[in-house]
């Protein structure tokens, strides 16, 4: 996603050097669990990090590794 990364920070050059910004993450699910989450539980979130995760820990058994 291109967007404005000045607002983060950066000088005009190094917005213009990077200007994309990205969150990466490993996730594992089960393939029974993740397509119900998809197809049936949300539909239409489109982010797992803010939408789907925080969603599923309520009703699912979701874990992360220690700090």
């Amino acid at each position: 996603m291109q967007v404005d990364t000045t607002l983060l920070g950066l000088s005009k050059q190094e917005a213009k050097q990077f200007p994309y910004i990205a969150s990466m993450g490993v996730y594992v699910f089960r393939t029974d669990v993740l397509l119900k989450l998809l197809r049936w539980s949300y539909p239409s979130c489109n982010d797992f990090g803010s939408e789907i995760i925080p969603s599923a820990v309520k009703d699912h058994n979701v874990q992360h590794p220690p700090a």
